[in-house]
């Protein structure tokens, strides 16, 4: 009995199934597998797995045993150098799912005949539900990362003080100064206390309106100077308003500085990289500091 066997359909078959696994191994380790490695990994895997219809024998046998020896290969295709004491761990949990996918492939395509043999459907509901789950990852992985680049490092200049705070860059911030019309951000009354009030600063009035409080008025100054430093660009905004809260922004303290959207122009864009390493990466645990002569 001669049975006729679609190379090409079952290595895409495997594929599938070797991305699966490797993404299931990704996820359970955090093991931050590159996509193309992973890919390269999928591929060396389905084409071992091909070799053992080259050898006469067992034809349900031999492609179990490559199935076995293929895995450490990908494993070691795909597992980073610094993740590499998991690797032991990923080769038994990648033949747990490797059975695991391949037994309800099986059931599918064999014993429940719901796809009558169609590899080539299987491969295509495979390959579907994988590019929804990726660009689910996506998704997610791209709002977390956005979260994380509105919280920037922000420096308030004032009569030679610099002081160093976490500020959030909120895009829904309109509040203006009503006489002079200029973008306000908005400030902890404590860190303003600790700018030293001069000839430098003017106290102004800035009424407002929020949800929980139908208006109210905040009590600010115009600072000389405010840097506002994202990851590759540093902005300077001169004669800014502040205003002062008096409670805090933040319940955790992960920002204690709200900015105003205007103010990250591109006219306040300037090349100072020596500056922004100055303020970026000195004293990074505490999140205000401040002396004459600036950040120490």
């Amino acid at each position: 009995m001669e049975i006729e066997i679609y190379l090409d359909s079952l290595f895409f078959l495997n594929f599938m199934i070797n991305l699966w696994i490797l993404q299931l191994l990704n996820m359970k380790f955090m093991l931050d597998m590159k996509i193309y490695r992973m890919w390269i990994s999928a591929g060396v895997g389905a084409g071992i797995y091909l070799l053992s219809f080259w050898f006469a024998g067992n034809t349900l046998f031999l492609p179990l045993c490559f199935m076995l020896a293929s895995l450490p290969v990908m494993a070691a295709i795909v597992v980073p150098k610094r993740k590499r004491r998991y690797l032991v761990k990923v080769i038994c949990w990648g033949l747990l799912y490797g059975f695991i996918i391949s037994g309800i492939l099986r059931a599918v395509l064999y014993k429940w005949r719901l796809l009558k043999g169609q590899e080539i459907t299987a491969t295509a509901v495979l390959a579907g539900a994988y590019l929804c789950m990726r660009v689910g990852i996506w998704s997610i992985e791209k709002g977390k990362a956005a979260g994380k680049k509105c919280i920037y490092r922000a420096v308030i200049c004032s009569a030679g003080v610099e002081t160093s705070v976490k500020a959030l860059l909120d895009t829904g911030n309109s509040l203006i100064e009503p006489i002079s019309r200029k973008p306000v951000c908005i400030v902890e009354e404590e860190i303003l206390a600790r700018i030293t009030l001069e000839n430098t600063l003017f106290l102004r009035a800035i009424p407002y309106r929020s949800i929980g409080c139908e208006q109210g008025t905040l009590y600010g100054v115009e600072i000389p100077k405010v840097k506002i430093f994202t990851e590759n660009t540093c902005y300077i905004a001169e004669h800014v308003i502040c205003a002062g809260a008096p409670h805090k922004l933040s319940t955790k303290g992960v920002y204690r500085m709200i900015l105003h959207p205007a103010l990250l122009t591109e006219e306040n864009i300037v090349d100072n990289k020596e500056e922004e390493n100055v303020i970026g990466e000195r004293n990074e645990k505490d999140d205000i500091h401040a002396c004459g002569q600036g950040l120490v």
